[in-house]
């Protein structure tokens, strides 16, 4: 649910993260919050469509499909 809200955020500023995995999320146990990290792909929203990046580099422990 945090991750959910952090990514809700992020998209009320106008903001795409684009790398949303694991290794980008850091959890705060003082605050008891979500860090979310690594912004070199984000991109802020516009009218235009997104990029699309493709899934080069992706590792496939994080892909995901309806058989």
């Amino acid at each position: 649910l945090l991750i959910l809200q952090a990514l809700q955020y992020m998209h009320s500023k106008r903001i795409v993260h684009m790398d949303i995995k694991p290794e980008n999320l850091l959890w705060d146990p003082i605050e008891e919050h979500v860090l979310v990290t690594d912004f070199d792909m984000s991109v802020e929203m516009s009218d235009q469509p997104l990029p699309c990046h493709g899934t080069e580099g992706t590792k496939p422990k994080y892909l995901s499909f309806a058989p």
